[in-house]
C-alpha cells in the first residue's frame, strides 16, 4: 500500500543518504532503500526500548538523621530519586573519617520497585586523599529499603559503629542489624554478633528487637533491647526478652545494665561530606 503524499517528507539529508547507500550498494533500488533504512536504525531502537522506566530527577541534602525517600510525605505520591548524605563524624583521635550516603532512586513505570534504596558506608584515615567505599548494601526484590547510620566512634578510635535497616517499602517487615567496623584492620564484626551473643547468654535462639546506642568506655557495644510485638501492639510470647532494657556486648558475652547507664559519644561531627 502506497502512503499518501502528505505523509511524505524529503530533506536534502535523505537525497544524500539514499546516494550513499547507492554507492555502497550499486544495485540496490529506490524501493528496498527504505527497508535497508529500517534494518540500519532498528538496533538503536531496539536498545532505547531496552532502556528501562524513566529515572526522577534527584533531590541531594545533608543530614545526620533523615532517611532517603522518593514519595512525598504528606500524600506518599512518588516525586523523585533522593541522596542522603551524612555528615562527616570524625574519630576521637582525628586520624579517621567517615559517612554515609542512602540513595532513593525513583524510576516511573517500575510497578512493585517504584522506589528502591541503596546504603553506602565510607571511611578514610585523615591523611588520605579521599574516601574509601567500605560497605554497599544494594535492594533486592524483597528488601528494596535499605538505610544506613553512623552510630558512634569508640573511644579508642579502633571501631566505628553503624546501624543498618532493611525493610521493605509499604511494609512492616524489616529490622535494625548493628555493623562493628575495624579501622585498624579495614574488616567488619559477624553481622550476626548481637544474636550469637544472646544464644550463649540463654543457651538458645532469641527473638527480639534491638537499638543501638553508642560505646561504653572500655570500647563495649552498648544496647537497647526489646521484645518483639504482633501486629496489635502487644509483646510477642516467643520473644525471650520481656521487657526493654540496656544490654553490653564485650568480648566476654551480653550483659544486662542499669537502667540509669548513660551513654557517651567519643566521635565529633566535622562538617559535610559534600565537601569532599
Amino acid at each position: 500500500m502506497k502512503l499518501p503524499l502528505s505523509f511524505v517528507h524529503e530533506t536534502p539529508t535523505d537525497k544524500y543518504y539514499d546516494l550513499l547507500l547507492m554507492t555502497v550498494f550499486p544495485t540496490l533500488s529506490k524501493k528496498r532503500i527504505c527497508f535497508v533504512t529500517v534494518l540500519t536504525l532498528f538496533p538503536s531502537l531496539l536498545l532505547v526500548s531496552r532502556q528501562g522506566p524513566e529515572r526522577l530527577p534527584e533531590r541531594v541534602i545533608v543530614s545526620e538523621t533523615a532517611p532517603a525517600s522518593c514519595y512525598d510525605q504528606a500524600n506518599e505520591k512518588l516525586v523523585g530519586s533522593m541522596l542522603v548524605r551524612s555528615p562527616v563524624f570524625v574519630s576521637p583521635d582525628g586520624k579517621y573519617q567517615a559517612y554515609t550516603e542512602n540513595e532513593a532512586v525513583a524510576r516511573q513505570g517500575l510497578g512493585l520497585a517504584d522506589c528502591v534504596n541503596t546504603a553506602k558506608l565510607f571511611v578514610k584515615e585523615t591523611s588520605e586523599d579521599g574516601f574509601r567505599l567500605v560497605f554497599l548494601q544494594e535492594p533486592t526484590l524483597y528488601e528494596l529499603f535499605n538505610d544506613i547510620k553512623v552510630v558512634d566512634w569508640s573511644p579508642d578510635s579502633r571501631y566505628l559503629l553503624v546501624r543498618l535497616f532493611v525493610g521493605q517499602w509499604g511494609s512492616d517487615a524489616g529490622g535494625g542489624i548493628p555493623l562493628r567496623y575495624d579501622a585498624w584492620d579495614g574488616v567488619f564484626s559477624p553481622r550476626d554478633m548481637v544474636t550469637t551473643a544472646f544464644q550463649g547468654y540463654l543457651g538458645h535462639d532469641c527473638d527480639y528487637g534491638e537499638q543501638t546506642l553508642g560505646f561504653s568506655p572500655e570500647g563495649a557495644v552498648v544496647l537497647k533491647v526489646y521484645p518483639n510485638f504482633d501486629e496489635e501492639g502487644t509483646p510477642d510470647p516467643a520473644s525471650c526478652v520481656k521487657k526493654e532494657g540496656l544490654w553490653l556486648l564485650s568480648t566476654q558475652g551480653i550483659f544486662p545494665l542499669p537502667d540509669t547507664y548513660k551513654v557517651l559519644r567519643y566521635g565529633r561531627l566535622l562538617r559535610s561530606a559534600q565537601s569532599n
